[in-house]
Formats: C-alpha cells, sequence, structure tokens
C-alpha cells in the first residue's frame, strides 16, 4: 500500500512518520487512489494543468527529542507526481512554480525492552502552499508562500502511532 505522499529523503522514522500521518490526515491511504486534476493557473502559480493520483515529496525537518517525547516542525517539498505506475515532473514543477507543506507535530515516546519501541503522535497542523519560481529547502526555511491551497490538523480521535528500531547512531530506523 502507498502513501499519498512518498518521503524520498532518506531520514529517521519520525520524520518519514509524520509526512505519512501528515497524508493520512489530509487523505487517507488507499489501495487505489483517487486521480485529482489541478491547475497552478487557477491560483495564481505559473504552470500547467495536470492530473495525477500521488505526489512525491522531499522532506525538510528539524526533530527535536525529550526523554519522553519529540517535536517536529518542517516542509515537504513537492518534487514530482505519478498517475498509476507512472512518475512524471508537471511542466513547469520545480522550476516555474512549487507547492508544498509546512508542518509541525509533537509526539509520546515509548520505550520497551530497553529501547525505543514507538511513539505516538498527539498533535499535526499542516498547510499546504503554492509559490512561483524556483526555491530552495532547509529544514528552516522555505520560499514565501503566494497562495494558500489548503489547512488541516490531525483528528484527535484518531491514533497515529509507528515503530522502529534505534541504531547505533542512536538514530530511529524503520523496524
Amino acid at each position: 500500500m502507498q502513501s499519498v505522499f512518498y518521503a524520498r529523503s532518506k531520514t529517521v522514522l519520525r520524520r518519514t512518520a509524520l509526512a505519512v500521518a501528515t497524508v493520512t490526515a489530509c487523505a487517507g491511504a488507499s489501495a487505489a487512489l483517487p486521480q485529482f486534476t489541478f491547475n497552478p493557473a487557477a491560483v495564481g502559480l505559473a504552470g500547467t494543468v495536470f492530473t495525477a493520483d500521488n505526489l512525491l515529496i522531499s522532506d525538510y525537518a528539524v526533530v527535536t527529542n525529550t526523554a519522553t517525547g519529540f517535536t517536529e516542525t518542517g516542509f515537504l517539498a513537492i518534487t514530482n507526481a505519478q498517475l498509476g505506475p507512472n512518475t512524471f515532473q508537471p511542466a513547469g514543477l520545480t522550476s516555474s512554480y512549487g507547492l508544498y507543506i509546512a508542518f509541525s507535530g509533537t509526539g509520546t515516546n515509548v520505550f520497551s525492552n530497553g529501547g525505543f519501541g514507538g511513539g505516538t503522535f498527539n498533535s499535526l497542523s499542516y498547510t499546504m502552499y503554492g509559490y512561483n519560481g524556483p526555491a530552495t529547502f532547509t529544514p528552516t526555511s522555505a520560499p514565501t508562500p503566494l497562495v494558500t491551497l489548503a489547512t488541516g490538523s490531525l483528528d484527535p480521535s484518531m491514533t497515529s502511532t509507528f515503530q522502529g528500531t534505534t541504531s547505533s547512531g542512536g538514530q530511529v530506523t524503520s523496524a
């Protein structure tokens, strides 16, 4: 099963898990993703219409750990799209215009057998933006948005958890 957005970077599990939680909160995951059509020009962006069923991202974020929890803030830069099994870059995306999701979240760590056993997301908020021109992202900066496309937050009645193992470098990796 594939999430709506896929984190291309090899980062700690929390970062990837938070990206997946962002997507799940936005649209939910399903075996057959629904197609959508986006017209950047309709919202003042310098791109052309494209149809896709999945957006691919690069993840830029800062994770701050405590003994019992974590916070994460960052950006999910949309780099490509997919339609079925085909990956493509919509005309102008990342050069004439761009899209990204700014997010922040908090969570609680769970420890078992003397090591990291997973975590629970307690809060997550996100906003999707569009901008014109090329851009550079860092974990703490993104381009100035031209237009707000969507906002949302984690449904408090839902539980978002992940599991992982601690590597020798202290980073959480996929189990």
